[in-house]
């Protein structure tokens, strides 16, 4: 029989491992980051109940009290309510230790952010996914609906390329999105929540197209935000990509981040 120091330490050699493995979220194993925002982030995980791996995507902020909670329920069930072929319906939603959640079925996608790679999308594949995630934030906005958080870990690319946008009005407890008194149902704060989307979208083109993310930043948002009229910076598709570029594609993608706001779509 082993001694009890050797028990021991067998013991504590196998204690990480194990804490690594055990990671969880209610029910759910936590096997990966998929990726952040200053909005929301994505998990890879796996459900024990159904034993299939799965996406589990939370707000970066917790809401303050049940009204809170129950105020970002209403907004997820109705994107949830949404049927379009490229916006991803839950399988589950709710609440976890005071942490909202949504959770996607993955099946035989990846998320954008994977599909990438470091040399970017060729043009043609790149206007094809981008097209279906236009098509989906426009049935959510003619709904009355933002995404608010267009990220490329938050779209599911399948083997096939079909398109599946994930997280619509997830990040809607952002204080850029929110009333102190809670949220802001007006046509105007929908209007420009819907203005912002396409914007990210043409912040994340570059990212698809060169595979190197737009001021070195992954997060649309914070590179909206470095653009006027907030900032300074500028964004435009730079002339040596890793694959050739058609130039009426590179017209439109230069206009979605145009610096003078007016000329944006």
């Amino acid at each position: 029989m082993p001694s009890q120091a050797a028990a021991t330490s067998t013991a504590n050699a196998a204690a990480p491992s194990r804490a690594v493995a055990s990671r969880q979220f209610g029910r759910y194993q936590l096997l990966r980051l998929l990726g952040k925002s200053e909005r929301s982030m994505a998990w890879l995980v796996n459900d024990p109940q159904v034993g299939r791996d799965e996406v589990l995507m939370l707000p970066r902020m917790q809401p303050h009290g049940a009204a809170a909670v129950q105020q970002w329920l209403q907004r997820v069930r109705k994107a949830s309510r949404l049927d379009h072929p490229h916006l991803a319906p839950p399988v589950e939603l709710g609440v976890h230790e005071g942490w909202p959640f949504v959770v996607y079925e993955l099946g035989d996608s990846a998320t954008l952010l994977d599909r990438i790679g470091s040399k970017g999308l060729a043009a043609q594949e790149a206007a094809s996914l981008t097209a279906q995630m236009l098509q989906a934030l426009a049935f959510a906005h003619d709904a009355g609906l933002a995404h608010r958080d267009v990220q490329a870990f938050a779209v599911l690319v399948s083997d096939k390329g079909q398109v599946r946008v994930m997280g619509c009005e997830l990040s809607c407890l952002h204080p850029a999105s929110i009333e102190v008194a809670g949220y802001d149902p007006s046509l105007r704060a929908q209007q420009q929540a819907s203005e912002a989307d396409v914007l990210h979208l043409g912040v994340l083109m570059h990212h698809i197209l060169t595979g190197q993310p737009a001021l070195d930043e992954t997060d649309t948002a914070k590179v909206a935000q470095r653009l006027p009229p907030l900032g300074r910076e500028i964004v435009r598709l730079p002339f040596n990509t890793p694959r050739p570029v058609p130039e009426a594609l590179r017209v439109i993608i230069n206009r979605a981040t145009d610096r003078q706001e007016r000329q944006r779509y």
